[in-house]
């Protein structure tokens, strides 16, 4: 019966025809790959000095794992900051799973990676907003990509007769 389930999800999927790439889904398993593979360097390596990550959740996601008081204090989202003091910070697939200091008592948490919402390292000027399914640079790294285009000269335009600015691509095309 399996077998025969399984060979109906294969034909459905060969007789359906992609319509188009979904971007904005490979650019979120992406970040979240990002977002994991950074954690994973700190469970193996420890947290470079200097660096800490801010990371904000959703924690209406089933699979969050946070004791009552945390939930009940916040219902919805919840932002965390991994500096200092952490304990045991265990990263698989699916999330990680780390023990911080709340009111003076380490409590256990699990966040699952489709539940991240915000992720940032300062120190790196690193970071990616993951909002309504739409992932979005960070202002962190936003700040850097200002700093390398600043030395630019902005191109010069000229008005048309609506008094709109238009500028000229010719000094950004490609030469053969």
């Amino acid at each position: 019966m399996l077998q025969y389930k399984l060979l109906l999800a294969i034909v459905h999927n060969l007789n359906t025809k992609m319509e188009s790439i979904d971007y904005r889904a490979l650019l979120q398993r992406a970040i979240r790959g990002v977002i994991l593979g950074a954690l994973s360097c700190v469970e193996e390596n420890g947290l470079p000095l200097g660096n800490h990550f801010v990371i904000r959740f959703s924690t209406v996601d089933p699979k969050v794992e946070i004791p009552n008081f945390l939930r009940a204090k916040y219902p919805e989202e919840m932002t965390i900051v991994i500096q200092h003091w952490f304990d045991d910070l265990m990263v698989d697939k699916e999330g990680f799973g780390i023990t911080l200091n709340f009111q003076d008592s380490p409590q256990r948490l699990y966040v699952p990676i489709r539940a991240v919402k915000l992720f940032s390292d300062p120190k790196a000027k690193f970071g990616f907003c993951l909002t309504d399914g739409a992932p979005e640079i960070s202002p962190e790294l936003l700040i850097s990509q200002k700093a390398a285009v600043a030395d630019k000269p902005e191109p010069r335009g000229e008005k048309d007769e609506t008094g709109t600015k238009v500028v000229s691509l010719d000094k950004f095309r490609k030469l053969d």
